[in-house]
C-alpha cells in the first residue's frame, strides 16, 4: 500500500473566495495528516483572480483542479473531472459551499462518507432552509435525460444528510452542525493593532434589493451622519460594483478601500484593523467580529427602497437576527 493509498482524502469545491477562506479553515482545524484536493469554480474571472491569490504552498493542497464555470463551459465540467475524481476514490469528507452544479456533481460522483456545507456569507442559511423543505417533500429525484448524456450527476439526494461548518446558528436537526469560530486564523491576527478608522461594507444591491442607484447613494450620505466624526471613513465596494457607482460613493466623503483579497484577510495583509464595521446587509461585519473583534452595525432601510416586498423581509430576517442595527429613513 502506498503513503498516499493510507491516508484519508478529502475534497473541497469553492465557487468563490469567501467559500475558499472557510475551506482553509476546516482543512487547518480538522485534516492536518489527509490529503487535500481543492476545486476551484470560475464562475467569474474577479472571482478567479481572487482565489488564485488566495492558494499558497503552506495549505498543502495535494491538487488543485480549476473549472471554468462560463459560457458554454458550464455543459461539460462531467467530461473534464469524472475520469480525475473517479480516481479519488475513496474519499473521506467533501466540502461545498453550493448545492447545485459542480459542487452537487461532485458529491454523487465521490459519495464520500461525509458532506460538509461551508458558509458564502448567508448562503449556508439558505441552503439549510432548502435541505429542511426537501426532507419534508420526501421527493424521489430522478436523473434527467439531459444530465445523461453530459456525463452529469445532478440529484440532490445525498445532500439531505449534509452536515454544517458555520458561524451561524443554523437549525439543522438532524444533520450536524459544528461551530466555525476560526481559531486557526485568529492565531495570525491577535496582536494587530486598531486604528480609528470605520469600514462601510457595500454589497451587490442596487437591481437586485434596492430600486435604483440613487437610494443607495441616499443612504449611504445618510450613514454618515450616524458614523464617528474625525476619524476616517472606509467604503468596500463590493466586487461587482462599477467603477461609476464607486466614484459617485466617494463623493460623498468616503475613501475606497479596495484590496487584493477579500475583507477577512486584508487586515491581516495591511497590519491594522479597524475600529467598526457597518453595512446593509452584508455578513461580512460578523465574520469580522469574529475574527478580528471588530464591532458590526448592520443598517435597517425602509420597504419602500426594495424592488419587492420579499426582498425587504429577507433583509428584515438579517437584520433581526443581528443585535446591533441603525435606522436609516
Amino acid at each position: 500500500m502506498t503513503i498516499e493509498q493510507s491516508l484519508h482524502k478529502v475534497v473541497c469545491v469553492v465557487r468563490t473566495p469567501l467559500q475558499l477562506f472557510n475551506a482553509i479553515e476546516a482543512c487547518q482545524r480538522f485534516h492536518q495528516h489527509d490529503l487535500k484536493y481543492l476545486i476551484v469554480v470560475a464562475g467569474s474571472n474577479i472571482d478567479l483572480q481572487m482565489m488564485q491569490a488566495m492558494i499558497t504552498s503552506d495549505q498543502d493542497w495535494t491538487a488543485v483542479e480549476t473549472v471554468i464555470f462560463q459560457g458554454w463551459h458550464k455543459h461539460f465540467y462531467g467530461w473534464q473531472l469524472n475520469r480525475w475524481l473517479m480516481a479519488l476514490k475513496p474519499v473521506k469528507a467533501v466540502y461545498i459551499g453550493m448545492i447545485r452544479h459542480v459542487p452537487l456533481h461532485t458529491v454523487n460522483i465521490l459519495q464520500p462518507k461525509q458532506v460538509w456545507i461551508l458558509d458564502d456569507g448567508n448562503e449556508s442559511l439558505m441552503i439549510a432552509r432548502q435541505l429542511v423543505k426537501w426532507q419534508q417533500q420526501k421527493i424521489k429525484w430522478q436523473q434527467r435525460w439531459q444530465d445523461q448524456i453530459l456525463s452529469l450527476q445532478l440529484t440532490p439526494n445525498r445532500l439531505l444528510k449534509a452536515n454544517f461548518f458555520s458561524a451561524f446558528e443554523i437549525p439543522v436537526v438532524p444533520n450536524q452542525l459544528v461551530h466555525n469560530d476560526y481559531q486557526c486564523f485568529k492565531v495570525k491576527v491577535h496582536d494587530l493593532p486598531v486604528r480609528s478608522d470605520v469600514l462601510v461594507i457595500g454589497s451587490n444591491l442596487v437591481g437586485t434589493y434596492l430600486k435604483n442607484e440613487s437610494i443607495l447613494l441616499l443612504r449611504l450620505k445618510n450613514l454618515r451622519q450616524h458614523l464617528p466624526s474625525n476619524v476616517p471613513h472606509w467604503y468596500a465596494p463590493h466586487r461587482y460594483e462599477t467603477a461609476q457607482s464607486i466614484d459617485k460613493i466617494q463623493q460623498l466623503g468616503y475613501y475606497i478601500y479596495q484590496p487584493s483579497g477579500i475583507l477577512e484577510y486584508s487586515q491581516l495583509q495591511q497590519g491594522w484593523r479597524f475600529s467598526a464595521s457597518y453595512s446593509i446587509r452584508s455578513t461580512a461585519i460578523e465574520t469580522l467580529h469574529k475574527i478580528y473583534g471588530i464591532l458590526g452595525f448592520l443598517c435597517q432601510l425602509p420597504v419602500s427602497d426594495f424592488v419587492s416586498v420579499s426582498k425587504w423581509q429577507e433583509c428584515c430576517h438579517i437584520w433581526q437576527q443581528h443585535g446591533q442595527t441603525i435606522q436609516l429613513k
